[in-house]
Order: structure tokens, then sequence, then C-alpha cells
């Protein structure tokens, strides 16, 4: 947040110069090492601007008086008349104060010395900084040629080592150490700018060779031969400073195992010291408006340098201040939003979520390690659950915000493989600038559609090289607890199962929170929270039971609906425009239709129950399938765990056949997704990635079609299992016919069957044991060859 200037305090800070507050203790390494790259006198000193201003000042000398003193006593007398016209601004006045004969030369004097404080505070809340201001010339340019963005880097650098001491350590022969960066392109920076400035001082200057520093690349042309030359430098006893956008632990050999510091962020303390040097003409400013007008610490940590270089493009002090918080408001996430204790209806996952959370505040106040709280986890869960919501609630719940990306982000940076990792570095690097702003501090970041990283276990084809890269890029980001400290690394996802395992073994995103649908109990809460002040006192359960099995993102399309319909007849909003908005996106469902829907829905719930393959969890009937949220077992794969896979997948089908009777509906096929589809590829896979076919292993995935026109007698074998536990199915079926109808009468009056209750109707399931005989036998064991 910045201050906005008024009269009252801009006149508090009009005599306010560089000496505000106390010199943060890397300042001294800075002036040194801008001395050394800047020679000559600098404005850094203060008290002036080096000898040819100060022999501008003896020119001007009359009667024993300075250039300032006249200047002064010429500008009150004229400002002293009352017809004096009014100035329209800060050059205008320091004009009228001149000289003619030497109103152009610079002074080295700030035109805060030649105007009253009323005027000092005018100009501030214009945006004019008369400490930096030069009364000769009316202008901020300093009196060296510098540039900015080199002064920037240099000031980050300084920081970042501290002190002379610091230096010298790391220039001491045999010395060898990383500084890490956000881009590749501040890491040339940065090398432009430690080649010309760092050296050893004291005695230890006289023992120290000059020392090899090397840009290491993300990406290019030449980064094998960077990281070559760089591992070369190694046995070479000169001091070696390798800077990098990489990640420590992708670095080749011995390189990743150099002790890493990261670059200093940019901050207010090395920003103001910045703009003394090259937006100031006399080495003063307003410090506490400037400051004021800064954005703090940790929004400037999260720009990147070249929104940084677009604001040091203004003029003076300040304006470049208030260029940089109105960026840092563009880029900021949104900080308005609900946290994790004003979301509703997270259940279990609240909890486990709070608790992370508990973890990462302990950390940050130095009460646990890093390697003792959760540093990655993984949100599943189906479509419009709110993992993106969740994600970010947590980060406002740590009060930082959340830097969201996903793969087809990165993509956006170019479609080759170096450029999605050369963006994916970026956000990490920015990730860790953020946590590092502050002690202690912590950044998260959320991958969204993290699935879109194919597993390296998936069909093998001209895109496999690609994929592979991308994917074991991410997981040496992932790696390293101490390398991304402070970092928190959220993947969400509606397809777990699609998920490179390594991506989600402990130590990258080995925590799994399943986000899912709200429950009946807790539907009212959600629409509450979507409601906010609207239809205060009423009571939901209503409308609740009338739109349960609603998704959170569908909750929240249901109350903008009945919003946008009180707005059209412009009045307050009723409980109906609830009811109203429902029916217009669930048209009604005649009674034959939802009954089927319900009968398909308890045989997978009862399938899953008796199988053991699955454990179900909750059955919603919303729409004209539904959902049946199922959690999968794990399981040896062996043939009886891909027999009853297959009989949960094909008893909704089945269900329908015996309880309702006639041709089943087309509802167990569809789309890839549906149960046949699924039936259908898990079948291919037992014939031909499992060793039940044979002992040769071929890709599973993929087309059917295609493997069915590779594989001769494939198309039939799949056709012969599938009908086998499609047969087993029905027999389940009429076996546990009373537990199918008691749970659809549940779901034909509640619209949810869960929790407690689907535990209690499953009791009247019969029983079958998970170790049943399967063999060729089986009535489904007709895999040719065995």
């Amino acid at each position: 947040m910045t201050t906005p200037i008024t009269k009252t305090t801009a006149k508090s800070t009009a005599a306010a110069t560089a000496s505000a507050r106390p010199r943060p203790a890397w300042a001294a390494l800075a002036d040194t090492v801008f001395a050394r790259t800047y020679p000559g006198d600098s404005p850094a000193k203060g008290s002036g601007l080096g000898a040819q201003l100060a022999a501008m000042r003896r020119d001007a000398k009359e009667d024993g008086a300075t250039h300032g003193e006249r200047l002064r006593t010429r500008a009150l007398a004229e400002w002293d008349d009352p017809e004096e016209e009014e100035a329209d601004n800060l050059s205008d006045l320091i004009a009228e104060a001149g000289l003619e004969d030497d109103a152009a030369l610079p002074s080295g004097i700030p035109a805060a010395e030649v105007v009253t404080a009323e005027d000092i505070a005018q100009a501030l809340i214009d945006g004019d900084d008369a400490w930096a201001m030069d009364t000769g010339t009316a202008d901020y340019r300093p009196p060296l040629a510098v540039e900015p963005a080199d002064v920037v880097t240099l000031a980050r650098i300084a920081k970042t080592f501290g002190t002379q001491d610091t230096v010298n350590a790391h220039l001491a022969q045999g010395a060898a150490a990383l500084l890490l960066c956000t881009t590749d392109e501040e890491a040339q920076q940065a090398v432009i700018v430690l080649k010309s400035a760092l050296r050893a001082a004291g005695a230890a200057a006289r023992t120290t060779l000059a020392p090899n520093i090397l840009a290491v690349t993300a990406s290019g042309l030449r980064v094998g031969s960077e990281r070559t030359r760089a591992e070369g430098k190694i046995t070479d006893p000169v001091p070696l400073l390798i800077v990098t956008a990489q990640e420590p632990t992708s670095l080749p050999g011995a390189l990743a195992h150099l002790p890493a510091s990261p670059l200093a962020p940019h901050c207010a303390d090395t920003l103001l010291w910045t703009l003394r040097r090259t937006h100031s003409a006399t080495g003063k400013l307003t410090e506490g408006a400037v400051r004021a007008a800064l954005p703090d610490d940790s929004a400037l940590a999260r720009l990147p340098q070249d929104l940084i270089d677009l604001a040091l493009r203004q003029q003076g002090p300040l304006r470049v201040a208030r260029k940089l918080a109105e960026l840092a408001d563009l880029a900021v996430t949104e900080s308005d939003g609900p946290t994790l204790a004003d979301l509703p209806g997270l259940g279990e996952a609240g909890s486990q979520l709070s608790r992370i959370v508990e973890g990462l505040v302990a950390y940050r106040a130095g009460d646990l390690p890093w390697s003792d709280v959760t540093n990655g986890l993984l949100l599943s869960g189906p479509p419009g659950t709110g993992k993106t919501t969740v994600a970010a609630a947590l980060a406002r719940s740590l009060g930082v915000p959340l830097i969201a990306t996903s793969f087809s982000s990165w993509q956006e940076a170019g479609t080759g493989g170096r450029d999605v990792m050369k963006a994916m570095a970026t956000t990490f690097a920015e990730a860790r600038a953020a946590a590092s702003s502050t002690q202690g501090g912590v950044a998260v970041v959320l991958i969204d559609e993290i699935d879109s990283f194919q597993s390296r276990d998936e069909t093998r084809d001209h895109n496999t090289s690609y994929f592979t890269n991308t994917t074991n890029a991410l997981l040496a980001h992932l790696d390293g607890a101490v390398a991304r400290e402070g970092v928190l690394v959220i993947g969400a996802t509606n397809h777990a199962g699609k998920l490179d395992p390594a991506l989600v073994r402990p130590g990258r995103l080995g925590t799994r929170i399943a986000i899912g649908h709200p429950t009946a109990q807790d539907f009212p809460a959600v629409l509450r929270f979507h409601l906010r002040d609207d239809l205060a006192g009423l009571d939901l359960g209503r409308i609740a039971r009338a739109a349960a099995g609603l998704s959170m993102a569908e909750a929240a399309a249901l109350v903008q609906e009945a919003r946008a319909m009180a707005r059209a007849d412009k009045r307050a909003m009723v409980e109906d425009d609830l009811f109203a908005a429902l029916a217009r996106d669930r048209l009604p469902l005649p009674r034959a239709l939802r009954q089927r829907a319900a009968v398909y829905l308890a045989g997978h719930a009862v399938a899953a129950h008796v199988t053991g393959s699955t454990r179900p969890d909750a059955l919603r009937l919303a729409g004209i399938v539904g959902r049946a949220d199922l959690t999968q077992r794990p399981d040896a794969r062996s043939r009886a765990d891909i027999t009853r896979e297959l009989v949960t997948l094909l008893a909704g089908r089945a269900a329908e056949e015996v309880l309702i009777g006639g041709a089943p509906s087309g509802r167990c096929g569809g789309d890839a997704g549906s149960d046949l589809a699924r039936a259908t590829q898990l079948a291919i896979r037992e014939g031909l990635s499992y060793g039940y076919g044979s002992l040769v292993w071929c890709p599973g995935d993929g087309d059917p079609a295609t493997h069915f026109a590779r594989h001769p007698g494939l198309r039939d074998r799949v056709a012969s299992r599938l009908d086998g536990a499609y047969g087993r199915a029905v027999d389940l079926i009429h076996a546990n016919r009373d537990a199918v109808e008691a749970i659809a009468g549940h779901l034909l009056v509640d619209g949810v069957v869960e929790g407690d209750t689907l535990r209690d109707l499953l009791v009247y399931c019969g029983s079958v044991s998970r170790d049943a005989p399967d063999g060729p036998e089986a009535r489904d064991a007709i895999w040719l060859g065995m």
C-alpha cells in the first residue's frame, strides 16, 4: 500500500533529506562499489557534486554571497511582491529565482533551499521532489552519466554480500559459490556489474586472484557450453562465482553442491539508494515521501526487472516510486477474497489445509524448520469443486499472494521445450525472491491442471522427448527442500491417476488432499457464502435440498443467475429467484428418468462396496446421470483386481437391466471418460501391458481402434472379457437388489446420499471376498493362451 500525499503530509516531509533513516549496513559496500564503477566524486556523499561543481559555486560568488544565498535573496524578494504571478510548477519557481547568466549551469544546490515549505509541499503533491532537483538546471539529471539498470543491480548485489569481508571471502583462493537470479536476463546483468565492480579490499587485495564470474543460463543455444565451461573451472583454484537462474539441483556434477545465495530482491532500501544516484541531481531526496509512495517490499520483490526498468524511465524519484506502485497494483493478485476459515463445505480437507497453514505460520515465526512443514501438496477432485479457490484462500490465510501458473501458461512463452523450461524457471525464481523478501517469508505457487505434464510411463511417440524433458525439469524444481525453502508448491488436477508417480512422492507433491463436492449438511452454508448479505435470515434448507449435488462452482453460478434475474426486474432478490435459476439450469426431468439415474448410481455404489475395488463416498443425483464419488483402493493389479474394477464400472448398466428391465440406457457409454470407455481401456491394458496376454509388453493407452488394428484378435478378446465382467455385475446386482433399491429410493427423495447414511444402507449388501478365485475356469477368464 502507498500513502497518498496531501498538503499536511507534504509539509511534514518538506525538509526531509537522505538522512531520514539510518543507512542500511550494506550501503557502505554499495558506495565503495559505486565509486569504483563510476570513478570521481559522486552525489552519494550528499555534501557536494565534485570538484567541477564546487568550482562553479566559487566562480558564482558575488560580494561574499554564495550562489545559493543570492538565489534565496532574490526569490524571497520576488515572492513578497503581491503582484507577482504565481508560478505553475517547481521548475518555473526555480527559473524565476535563478540568475540569467548562469541559471542553466548545475549548481549542486537542491531546489528546496530556494523555495518555501509551502511550495515544496505542493511540488510533492505534483510529483516533484525539491531536494532531488538542482537549482541551476531545474532538472533531476545526476552529474555522472549512470545506467539505472546497472545501479539498481549494484545495490542488490551489495545487499546480497552485505560487507566487504563477505566479498573478500568469496574472492579468496579456492572459493566457489552460486548466485541465484530469477531470470537469465537478470543473471547476465548481474555478471556485467560483478565483473566491473567486485574486488577484494584491505590485506586480502594483495593475495586474491581475479575471479572467474560466469553466467549459466537456463535456456538458449549456449546452455551446454556454459555448463561445460563452469564445470571445467571447478579444478581451477581461481575464485569462482557462477550466476544462474537455474535451480542448484539441476546443475551438473559438483556445481549442484556449491553454496548458493539468492540475489537480494528489490526493496525500498535498494531503490532509495539507487534513486539518489540515478534520479537526483543533488544526491538527496525527500525520503519520507518517496518511501511512502513505494509499494511494500513483498510487492517490489515480485516485480520483474523489466517493470522496474519501465518505472525508472520516469523523471524524478517520486514519480518513479508512484509508477512502481501502479505497476505493483496491476501485478498483485486480488487479496480481498476468502481465507480458508471463510470457505464452507471443505470438510476434512479444510482441517488438513488449516494444519498446513499452522505449520507454515510456525515456520515463519521461527518455531519450526522448513524440513518439518508441508512444502508440496496435491489438490485433486472433479471439475468445479473449487481447487483453485482453495489454493488462493490458503495463500490469503498466510497473507501472501498466490503465484498461479499452469503448463499452458508456460507454453505461452513459446512452444519449444526450452521455452517452457525457461518460463518454468522464471516462475520458481520469482517465488524464491518473494519468499526471501522478508525474514521467514513464504510464497505459494499453484500449478493448475498439473496432469498436463504427461507421465513418463505413457505411450511413447514423437512427443515423448518433449514431455519427458519438461516433466524432468518440473521434478528438478520440486526437488531440494533447501533450494526452495519458503516456497509451497500446490498442484491441482481433475485426474490424479494420470500423474507421473515421481511427481507425487514425498518431498515433492507428497501430501494429497481430495476436494469433493459439499455435503448435503454443508450446502446451506455454501449458498450463504455466495449469497453474502442477500436473503439474510432466510432458511436455505429448501433450496439446498432442491439443489443437492451441485458443485461449489455450480452453486456460485446459481446465485449469480438469481441475482441477474433480480437486477433485470430492478428489485431485491427473493427465494423464488434461486428456484427459477435452478429450473433454468436444470430442465425438469420425468420421474422415470430420475429413477433410472438413481438406480444407475446405486448400482455403482453397491458393486464398489461388494467387490472392494473402490470405496463409495457419496452419490449425487444432479442432472440426468448424477455423480458417484468413489475412492480407488490400492491393489496389485492382479487379474482378480482387474475383474473387480471391471464389474464396478459396468454395474450401473447392470442395475438398470435388473431393476428397471428392458434394454438399458446408453448412459454407461459416451465419451472417453464414460464407464464403458474406461472398462475397454482397462481390458486392453490387461492384455497388452500387464503381462496377462503374453510376456511381451505393449503400450495399452491411446485410441482403442489403433490397438485393434495392430493386434489381430484383440477386439474379440476385449469384447469377451467385458461380456464376462458384465455377467458378473448382473449377478451381483441380483444378489444385492434390496440394497440397490434402498439407496436409489433415498437418492430420489434427498438428491444426495453420503457419509453415515450411505454406510448404513450398504449393510444390506452381501459380502464377496477380495480373494475369490479368479482363474481360467472363471467365466471371464477368456484370454487366449491361458
